[in-house]
C-alpha cells in the first residue's frame, strides 16, 4: 500500500511539475509585452502673420503717428502721379483723397489739385515722389484724435519747394464706416485739418470740436 501511495504521490507530483512547465513553456512563447511609445504633444507653430503696423496702440506717440504720416502721405503721391499721368485729375485722384481727407480738409485738396492740374502741374517734378512729413509736437492724442504740429519736406515733390522747417498743423481723426475711399487708405485713421494760419499762430484744435 505504501508503495502504491508512494507511487500515487509520485504520479500527482509529476503531473504538477508536468503542468507548472505546461505552463512556463507557454508563458515563453508568449510575445513580450510592448509599451507603445509615447507621443509629445504637438507644439502650435508660431504665427507668421505680421501685426498691423497702423493698429491703434495703447499709447500713440511721435514714432506712430509718424508711422500713419508716411502711409497717408503715400497716398497722397500716388494721387498727384495719377493726375500727372493723365494730365487732369482723375478719378483715381478723387477716390485717394476722398480716403484720407474729410470735409473742409477734402474740399480743399480736390481744389488745390484740380487748381495744379488747370496750371499743367508746373511746379512738380516730372516723376515726383511723395511729400514727406514728420511730427514737431504732440499737441493732443488720444485714440479717437491726434493734433500735431509737423514739419514737411517737398524736396521729392516740387521743383521749387518751400523750406522744410515751416510750421503746419495736421489733425488726425479716427475713421468711422461713412468714410470713403476703401482701399486706399491703410490707416484707421482720417485727415481732418492740414494746413496753416497766415498769421502764423497755433490753429484750433480740431480734436476739442466735432469734426
Amino acid at each position: 500500500m505504501r508503495r502504491a501511495a508512494w507511487r500515487t504521490g509520485v504520479w500527482r507530483s509529476g503531473l504538477a511539475v508536468a503542468v507548472i512547465m505546461l505552463l512556463v513553456a507557454c508563458s515563453d512563447d508568449d510575445p513580450p509585452t510592448r509599451t507603445a511609445p509615447s507621443i509629445p504633444e504637438a507644439t502650435a507653430a508660431p504665427s507668421t502673420t505680421n501685426p498691423d503696423p497702423y493698429a491703434i496702440p495703447p499709447v500713440i506717440d511721435e514714432a506712430y503717428i509718424n508711422r500713419v504720416l508716411a502711409a497717408l502721405d503715400a497716398a497722397y503721391g500716388d494721387a498727384i502721379r495719377s493726375s500727372i499721368r493723365e494730365g487732369a485729375m482723375t478719378e483715381e485722384s478723387l477716390q485717394i483723397l476722398d480716403a484720407i481727407y474729410t470735409g473742409e480738409s477734402l474740399r480743399e485738396r480736390v481744389n488745390l489739385l484740380q487748381g495744379d492740374a488747370e496750371k499743367g502741374f508746373r511746379d512738380y517734378r516730372t516723376n515726383p515722389g511723395s511729400v514727406e512729413t514728420t511730427v514737431a509736437r504732440m499737441i493732443s492724442s488720444t485714440p479717437d484724435c491726434s493734433f500735431m504740429n509737423v514739419r514737411r519736406n517737398y524736396q521729392g515733390v516740387a521743383t521749387n519747394p518751400p523750406p522744410p522747417d515751416t510750421d503746419q498743423y495736421v489733425g488726425l481723426r479716427k475713421r468711422r464706416s461713412e468714410d470713403g475711399g476703401d482701399g486706399h487708405n491703410p490707416t484707421p485713421w482720417i485727415i481732418v485739418y492740414d494746413g496753416f494760419l497766415e498769421s502764423g499762430s497755433q490753429p484750433p484744435n480740431p480734436c476739442t470740436a466735432s469734426s
